[in-house]
């Protein structure tokens, strides 16, 4: 498949939907997402671990 940035995915303002024209295009693509910032959860795991390996 592949990540979009077209709207003729989405349906109406009227709540229809719409007839894909044609398929995906080379320059419609996006860029997966990075996920770069970090949880909460994961700083107090990496801290509780940081702690447990300095004893």
């Amino acid at each position: 498949m592949g990540i979009s940035r077209d709207n003729w995915h989405k349906r109406r303002a009227t709540g229809g939907k719409r007839c894909a024209p044609h398929k995906k295009r080379k320059f419609e693509l996006g860029r997966p997402a990075s996920n770069t910032k970090k949880t909460v959860c994961l700083e107090e795991t990496i801290a509780a671990l940081a702690n447990y390996c300095s004893r």
